[in-house]
């Protein structure tokens, strides 16, 4: 039975018959998430949260369920509304044409079976998955609209629309090649105003049909000179309306062969600069060859998802020039060992890819063991260094079920990422893909009791100053138990939650706790701040500031003893949510830290776009500090942040070998279990290292 998520509301005074209601869909096969609506200030609160489907009874003397209507209309969302009416009133056809012209998808009786209940839910949750597919593939046209007149715009090809003769577009490169200063001096000009053809009527019926056509002619600039064009059209639209695309280039100079030149441009534009192979963008296209091929011709292929084992500790050991060296050996033993028609693509730093057509994967397991045995014999000459890798594999089949390459390239990655050791092969198997999301329901079982019995409890880390007097800063750290007190495995936790739309909810009880605590120690004379980590469905919402500030005026603490710790990644992912969090949180003197900082290239980009007051750089780097060039790229980091004006913090500090390199590197503030593991309450001695 396939697990599918549910967030459900109810209003209703029953407990019991909310509970009866969630049990039809868990029976289903819903792994259910249930919120039983008690109040309007408990509807108003909710609703900042994602919900799937409301079910209201007229049994409600608390609130009425119209009133919930309107009050889900008024804050615009997608939300189906199921109304459970008495049985008197649910054959009244007059009384149920009113519950839906004021917006409700359905109208049951109170008696009605739980099958009949379920189907009409279930009808209202396709459309709804229907419509939010629909939202998301319009948000990604509208990206893809916006990429592509930036490309437009920047292209050295000179290229307009044309719409009945007339221009609606021009890009500058157009407009340089006909010697107009600005665009806007070829608005209102036609085609034909601008082009000199030996046959007018030719150059009419490039545009008379919508049809691939390319005419030689000559431009006319806008000093009336002439000059030797070849004009080429394609059939197209732009802001939804049909016109034809020009694309317009000098005739060729003698003695150039211009289609072979074009023809290496392809070429090299497919290919990894590095090593030779196919590069990503360019294996899309093969993969989407290879499906459209295997479903016409009912024939087969097997992905092969090849990750070298330990890269990032060979990177480290080797550095970067040693890296690319290895990687363009390995690639060579690829092309060696994969010469019969196989294609092969480079996906990523240490991850390969190869398609092998007119195989399944039980013919292939042979011979991927023997590739391993030949990496495992090969010493690859580094540098200095003599180096062995092992590789672990993925396989994935196509076959003519699959929607899309992609899902068979996830598969492929999914296997070899589930393996737990070295030098391993995984074939996906659905059957095991299918156990492991009936376990993905137990985790959301255990989470839902967790958070319904409140077995969460919060430690507190220091953060220690290494420039002297500071305030006495802690992080908090969330640890989630089971009945029997022990602690449970948070990260798998937090990513069922993020998935069953309960992630917010716990960061929020993460922010409200925190703060009692900074309350119980102020009232003690303390002055404690506490960094609080929220996930990216927290970081997205428009609503955090408004609750805050009212967290804030309910617990009479200065916005400043909070400090809203996110992700590096969460913040490039949504950088204008980030943002737009950022500049709220600065405005009512709450600050903001950004974790996780350092391990991309364009880390200092993203950061460019974000006032945060404080950095937490990345473990990853914090282990890197063995190495000698470790230290060099830290400090480097560091003294960028410190220009910027950018405190610092640098976790994970295990050893007192480290802090005079953290000190000499320029780091401000540091964490670590060297100088306290997290504690259960704000009790650390600050004095004492100062």
């Amino acid at each position: 039975m396939e697990t599918k998520n549910l967030r459900l509301l109810v209003l209703d005074d029953s407990p019991n018959e909310a509970e009866r209601f969630a049990a039809i869909f868990r029976n289903a096969g819903y792994a259910t998430r249930l919120h039983r609506i008690a109040s309007a200030d408990d509807a108003n609160s909710v609703l900042d949260q994602s919900w799937d489907l409301v079910i209201a009874t007229s049994m409600n003397d608390n609130y009425d369920s119209l009133a919930l209507l309107q009050l889900i209309r008024s804050k615009h969302l997608d939300i189906p509304f199921l109304q459970l009416v008495e049985p008197a009133l649910a054959t009244n056809e007059q009384e149920v044409i009113g519950y839906l012209k004021k917006g409700v998808q359905g109208v049951l009786s109170l008696e009605a079976g739980d099958e009949f209940l379920l189907l009409i839910a279930q009808h209202e949750l396709y459309n709804l998955i229907r419509r939010r597919s629909l939202v998301r593939v319009e948000k990604k046209l509208s990206e893809s609209e916006r990429r592509c007149n930036l490309l437009l715009d920047s292209s050295v090809d000179a290229i307009a629309y044309i719409h009945e003769g007339m221009h609606i577009y021009i890009n500058q490169a157009y407009a340089d090649m006909f010697a107009y200063e600005d665009k806007s001096e070829m608005e209102g000009l036609s085609i034909i105003d601008l082009v000199s053809a030996d046959n007018p009527n030719d150059l009419k019926d490039m545009f008379k049909h919508r049809v691939e056509s390319t005419l030689a002619c000559r431009g006319i600039k806008a000093d009336g000179s002439k000059f030797p064009i070849v004009i080429t059209t394609y059939p197209a639209s732009y802001d939804g309306e049909e016109c034809m695309q020009v694309i317009i280039r000098q005739q060729q100079e003698e003695g150039v062969n211009h289609d072979l030149l074009e023809e290496k441009i392809r070429e090299m534009s497919s290919l990894d600069s590095l090593t030779g192979l196919y590069n990503r963008a360019y294996l899309s296209t093969l993969l989407d060859n290879a499906m459209h091929h295997i479903k016409s011709t009912e024939s087969k292929a097997t992905l092969l998802y090849i990750h070298i084992d330990n890269f990032d500790a060979l990177s480290v050991q080797i550095g970067i020039t040693g890296s690319d060296s290895l990687l363009v050996s390995f690639a060579n033993l690829l092309k060696e060992y994969f010469c019969h028609g196989e294609s092969l693509a480079r996906l990523s730093d240490d991850a390969f890819v190869v398609l092998i057509p007119n195989k399944k994967s039980h013919e292939l397991i042979d011979r991927i063991k023997a590739l391993q045995e030949k990496v495992t014999e090969v010493i690859f000459d580094v540098n200095d260094f003599s180096i062995q890798i092992t590789i672990s594999v993925g396989v994935a089949d196509f076959d003519k079920n699959s929607t899309n390459p992609q899902e068979v390239m996830d598969r492929a990655h999914r296997s070899v990422e589930s393996v737990t050791g070295a030098n391993s092969i995984k074939v996906y198997d659905p059957a095991e893909e299918l156990a492991k999301a009936a376990s993905q329901g137990d985790l959301l079982a255990t989470l839902q009791q967790t958070l319904q019995q409140e077995s969460l409890k919060l430690l507190y880390q220091p953060i220690v100053s290494l420039r002297g007097k500071s305030y006495e800063l802690y992080e908090a750290r969330l640890r989630m138990l089971d009945t029997e007190g022990k602690e449970l495995p948070l990260i798998k936790l937090l990513d069922v939650a993020s998935s069953a739309g309960m992630a917010e909810q716990i960061d929020r009880w993460v922010i409200v706790n925190s703060l009692k605590e900074v309350a119980s120690m102020c009232a003690a004379g303390h002055k404690p701040r506490v960094f609080v980590q929220i996930g990216a469905d927290t970081l997205k919402n428009e609503q955090l500031l408004g609750w805050l500030e009212k967290m804030f005026v309910a617990t009479k603490l200065p916005p400043e003893c909070l400090i809203i710790e996110f992700s590096e990644s969460d913040a490039a992912t949504y950088l204008k949510q980030a943002q737009g969090l950022v500049n709220g949180l600065n405005e009512m003197s709450c600050h903001s830290v950004i974790s996780d900082f350092g391990k991309d290239e364009n880390s200092l980009l993203t950061l460019n776009h974000l006032n945060t007051p404080f950095v937490k750089v990345a473990p990853v780097l914090v282990q890197a500090l063995r190495k000698p060039e470790g230290v060099e790229a830290l400090t480097s980091l560091l003294n960028k942040l410190t220009e910027s004006k950018r405190k610092t913090i640098v976790p994970y500090v295990e050893t007192a070998s480290v802090l005079s390199v953290l000190w000499q590197a320029g780091a401000d503030y540091i964490q670590g279990y060297y100088l306290q593991r997290p504690m259960p309450n704000m009790s650390y001695d600050f004095s004492a290292g100062q």
